[in-house]
């Protein structure tokens, strides 16, 4: 992992990039001096300057005594116990002079130097990172563009912790929002931008969305009372969550029938709960009816610049703009979202697809998602991650599971429902996440790999990205994971730089950064909470269908019967063109979709699947597995009968359900 810090905005014309390598030291019970040579390039466009850096190291080392960090003829003191270590002395200059490449920056030059670790033969057995720190030091110092930068994976106890600061925060320029933060949950930052910015947790004009952690009970007081700046261990954390806030989107095609948008980012407007909730108008309207909807696809309309509605934030009703259905919740089911509570500020999003043991999941990096379930055993084990259990008597029992197993105070804990999916899928293809083409795969396969409960898949390394900038899936070279090796800095690959915080990991996130969410296209297929006509497809599956609140219906009639001007094959195309707002409204449905009447796999947004759900099968699954390609992404949907499958997960999300 290598934090390298910005320099100087002065240097702008000049520009630094490190060929990092990650490592991971493992020890033996002999003492072990470890040599690793590094090679580190830089670009620069002025012939007449020298420029360079220093080095310092460090190890992280919690469980490791003794140990010492060289580099070149500068030895680190003895590391001690739970701190890691640093160089004693002044850290070793490198300087490059870029005389031999002013008229071609971008073969740069390059230096190598050489790191020893030494641990003792009392150290424990175990894994443990080496940390290279790059400073600039010549001047000018090097520029480093903001998007090469690789974040650490460190995580550090955010600055705004206090409840007034949360809610209060203003997290963009458009409207304020309110972040729900149980009070058991950690607010994290990235501890390369808390060195930085020490001062902010989140800024979504900035694409740094909120993050929080749950951790294990034994250090829950202790993470709660520590200063800002406090590192989180990872073998604390239980559960990294990401927040999508409440907001309000235009709506680009109220039904199926309206004229087809190709990709492009949404507008929003982030929202409180106590905002005029907004609702669309459903129809064109017009004097002399040359507007109305007929139902034919020759006859279509562009929603937002042909059917003279107004297209300004604001009004509740009668314009193109609605507030994303994903932030209300129906409590009490009773039809309505009138009670109190029922309308939400935001959903705490799982960051990863749910990892651990189906008796005790967690929400990790570097791990197996859980596979080869039911959908009742995942729909089970997700409500038993929160506070209270809200539908006790649905889905299928998990022996040995434990309610409230993240510790949560109040917020409670579900399996994603669909339009929740599409919330996620429109704030990161907007201008505060990554844009609706810019989500690459988690295209991590290694061989042999299974997740806790021991169940082998090759399928499903979380926060993984792809092997190169815009490829697919390809075999790959990571550590194996099984029910004793659960979580390795190296799962996805050899090439760190594919896990979550490498440069290529970030790729795949919906904010391309460490702040967002990930495994959104390719790793497994996700199940979400989206049904055909309250059908389980099997009670087997699923022995006790959830209340209607924990689950988006899809029922017979309107879905079922073809519309007389849909050119679609079959159910599994044509229930696509029955969507209205009403039905499928926010949930990257057929308001993504490329094409009048779906006739085929590819006809969603970046040609991702575009089956829709029906008789047989009856449940949705988002995202598509790693070895779907081209036609796994955010916006991709496919049916599934509910059965296990190793290419199938889920994902939890928390609020004030």
């Amino acid at each position: 992992m290598f934090y390298r810090s910005l320099a100087p905005t002065q240097a702008a014309t000049s520009n630094i990039t490190v060929i990092d390598n990650n490592q991971t030291i493992t020890t033996t019970q002999d003492t072990n001096i470890t040599t690793i040579t590094r090679t580190s390039e830089v670009n620069v466009t002025d012939s007449s300057a020298t420029y360079g850096y220093t080095l310092t190291a460090q190890i992280s080392a919690n469980n490791l005594t003794g140990a010492t960090v060289t580099i070149g003829s500068d030895t680190s003191s003895e590391c001690p116990k739970a701190t890691p270590c640093a160089l004693s002395s002044t850290p070793t200059n490198i300087l490059i002079t870029s005389n031999n490449n002013a008229t071609n920056p971008d073969t740069g030059e390059t230096t190598t130097f050489e790191v020893k670790i030494t641990i003792p033969a009392s150290s424990n057995i175990g894994s443990y990172t080496l940390d290279i720190t790059y400073d600039e030091t010549a001047t000018p110092a090097p520029y480093i563009p903001p998007d090469q930068l690789t974040p650490t994976n460190t995580w550090v106890k955010a600055a705004n912790s206090n409840t007034d600061a949360i809610n209060s925060i203003t997290g963009t320029s458009k409207d304020q929002f309110t972040v729900d933060l149980d009070a058991n949950m950690i607010p994290i930052v990235n501890k390369a931008d808390d060195d930085t910015h020490p001062s902010s947790w989140c800024n979504y004009d900035e694409k740094q969305w909120c993050n929080a952690v749950t951790v294990t009970a034994a250090t829950l007081a202790t993470y709660q009372s520590a200063p800002a700046g406090t590192i989180i261990n990872e073998e604390d954390i239980l559960g990294y969550f990401t927040y999508v806030p409440r907001y309000a989107y235009e709506v680009m095609r109220h039904s199926a029938i309206d004229k087809v948008v190709q990709a492009q980012n949404f507008d929003i407007h982030f929202e409180k709960s106590t905002t005029p909730k907004k609702t669309p108008a459903d129809t064109c309207s017009s004097s002399d009816g040359s507007e109305n909807h007929s139902g034919t696809p020759s006859n279509a309309k562009d929603y937002r610049t042909e059917c003279s509605i107004s297209r300004t934030y604001g009004a509740p009703t009668g314009t193109t703009w609605a507030t994303h259905p994903a932030f209300s919740f129906d409590k009490n089911n009773d039809g309505d979202y009138a009670d109190s509570g029922e309308e939400l500020n935001g959903l705490w999003v799982g960051k990863f697809e749910t990892t651990g043991t189906l008796s005790s999941p967690t929400v990790k990096p570097n791990s197996h998602a859980n596979i080869y379930q039911y959908i009742g055993e995942f729909y089970y084990a997700a409500q038993r991650l929160g506070a209270t259990a809200l539908d006790p008597s649905a889905g299928n029992t998990v022996s040995g599971m434990t309610q409230n197993s993240h510790n949560l105070a109040n917020q409670n804990s579900i399996m994603l429902k669909n339009d929740q999916w599409g919330a996620i899928a429109y704030l990161s293809s907007s201008t505060y996440g990554a844009g609706p083409n810019n989500v690459q795969i988690n295209a991590a396969y290694p061989y042999g790999s299974a997740d806790a409960d021991g169940t082998s898949s090759r399928y499903g390394i979380t926060g993984c990205g792809p092997s190169s900038s815009g490829s697919g899936f390809t075999y790959g070279d990571g550590t194996a994971l099984n029910a004793t090796t659960t979580q390795s800095a190296t799962a996805c690959s050899s090439n760190t730089r594919r896990a979550y915080h490498g440069t290529l990991g970030q790729l795949a996130s919906s904010t391309n950064n460490v702040y967002g969410i990930y495994d959104l296209s390719g790793g497994v297929s996700e199940c979400v909470m989206g049904n055909y006509n309250n059908t389980p497809s099997s009670t087997t599956y699923m022995a006790t269908m959830p209340s209607a609140n924990y689950f988006n219906n899809y029922p017979v009639p309107p879905f079922g019967t073809q519309p007389s001007w849909s050119s679609s094959s079959t159910e599994a195309y044509y229930n696509n063109d029955i969507c209205t707002w009403s039905t499928c409204g926010g949930q990257a449905l057929h308001e993504t979709k490329t094409t009048q009447s779906v006739s085929s796999e590819d006809q969603s947004w970046r040609s991702d699947y575009s089956y829709f759900v029906f008789s047989n099968p009856p449940w949705f699954t988002r995202g598509g597995s790693l070895y779907n390609s081209s036609v796994a992404g955010v916006f991709a949907s496919v049916g599934t009968l509910g059965n296990a499958y190793d290419s199938v997960g889920f994902r939890v999300v928390v609020g004030a359900f």
